[in-house]
């Protein structure tokens, strides 16, 4: 029955049943091997995405979005308050992972939602810093680019609602984080009564989106949705109307830059929220395979939503400080470079 593998007492480990399951001896003592290297082996993994994640909060420091704390090192010039935020954060994912495939799944949604960023940044690039000094250029960039996209953002939508909405309420949580700490310190609110107000709002989203997330029956959970779940359609209404509310909050408190960096993002609000329906009634919903919207009209709007995301994400972009920075640093450097004598 390999519709039940994924939910039967195989779902764990598939190989090492299929051993013990064939009643042959030498296969049960490979079993117990497999299961040795079953811990060994994903540890390599951990050990690259525990690096790759604390490298990324040591630039996303460097870069003002987080503390300076984030890039403290310690004798062997390790960012050790990052890697150890990291660690944290990755154990925390492990809650709601009763198998090491759903586990994979998350991560892997989680990516692919930051790999469509690549296609649009391409873009944007090319027509803000077109004399930037780059080692590659990329040939045929109008193809590319949307196929990039495209691609990255189905493979968002194919992860399956059960993934897809424990992705959103992660990265949404990022939310108040990002007033707390960037939106302050590039000075968007003007006055300390704004900075307060900003603070409460953002206070008031994580209690309200925490408790939407609990009450919506599918985060943290071993089996979603919980017995006493709320329906779709009340679960997807509340998530909208909270973030509404915190980026109403932003705009109105925020001074004219920062005005300008909501306005500029909300393609990715509006996409990624008009994805989720679609995900939910489609052929990788929870009702599946008696999906009211089966495959492949489901991948076909999927794949309408993420061209429209693509054209509202190039249409938004404009040229910020920080890349004007980005651009001066990177010329100067090259200059700096290319100015020595060669001996």
């Amino acid at each position: 029955d390999w519709a039940a593998l994924t939910s039967g007492k195989w779902a764990s480990a598939p190989l090492f049943s299929a051993f013990q399951a064939a009643g042959i001896g030498w296969l049960g003592a490979f079993g117990q091997v497999l299961i040795v290297d079953a811990g060994i082996s994903p540890s390599a993994t951990g050990w690259v995405y525990l690096g790759s994640s604390a490298r990324t909060n040591y630039g996303l420091s460097v870069n003002g979005t987080l503390p300076k704390a984030f890039q403290k090192p310690n004798r062997w010039h390790i960012p050790w308050v990052s890697m150890i935020v990291a660690a944290v954060i990755g154990c925390i994912f492990f809650v709601p992972a009763p198998s090491w495939y759903k586990l994979v799944g998350f991560i892997s949604a989680a990516t692919a939602l930051t790999y469509i960023m690549g296609g649009v940044s391409t873009v944007l690039l090319r027509r803000y810093a077109p004399d930037m000094h780059r080692p590659f250029r990329l040939r045929g960039m109008w193809l590319w680019a949307p196929l990039g996209f495209l691609a990255a953002w189905m493979v968002v939508y194919w992860s399956g609602y059960a993934t897809l909405v424990q992705v959103y309420a992660a990265v949404f949580i990022g939310l108040p984080i990002f007033v707390w700490y960037y939106a302050r310190v590039k000075g968007w609110f003007t006055t300390p009564a704004r900075n307060w107000t900003a603070q409460i709002a953002s206070l008031v989203f994580l209690g309200t989106w925490v408790y939407i997330q609990m009450g919506g029956g599918w985060l943290l959970r071993v089996s979603p949705p919980s017995a006493h779940a709320w329906g779709f359609l009340t679960y997807f209404f509340a998530m909208i109307a909270d973030v509404l509310f915190f980026t109403g909050a932003l705009w109105l408190l925020s001074n004219a830059e920062g005005r300008k960096h909501v306005n500029h993002g909300w393609w990715f609000i509006v996409s990624v929220w008009a994805l989720l329906p679609v995900s939910y009634y489609g052929a990788y919903g929870p009702a599946a395979p008696k999906s009211p919207l089966g495959f492949p009209w489901d991948t076909l709007i999927a794949l309408g939503i993420g061209i429209v995301a693509f054209a509202l994400a190039v249409l938004s972009g404009f040229n910020s400080d920080e890349l004007k920075e980005v651009v001066a640093a990177t010329q100067g450097a090259h200059e700096a470079v290319g100015s020595e004598p060669v001996s």
